[in-house]
């Protein structure tokens, strides 16, 4: 996982994500973006699988168990 979060933030070094899944089946999202000029941002988002969603959420972070962290790729 080392190997893989430093090409990403090598590709993206102004992004940092990580996901986890919730026993509940939830996918919960821990962004932070700092660009150099742009103000920071921030967010932490949960999506149920009910979320409308869900489904592309779900295939962008790939496979992923509950209770595992992964980090992500921005979205484009």
């Amino acid at each position: 996982m080392l190997a893989a979060s430093a090409a990403i933030a090598t590709e993206n070094p102004g992004f940092f994500g990580v996901a986890t899944v919730k026993p509940n089946g939830e996918i919960c999202l821990q962004l932070r973006s700092a660009e150099p000029g742009r103000p920071v941002a921030e967010s932490y988002q949960c999506y149920g699988p009910r979320h409308p969603d869900f489904a592309m959420i779900r295939e962008h972070v790939g496979p992923i168990r509950p209770g595992e962290e992964k980090v992500i790729r921005p979205f484009r």
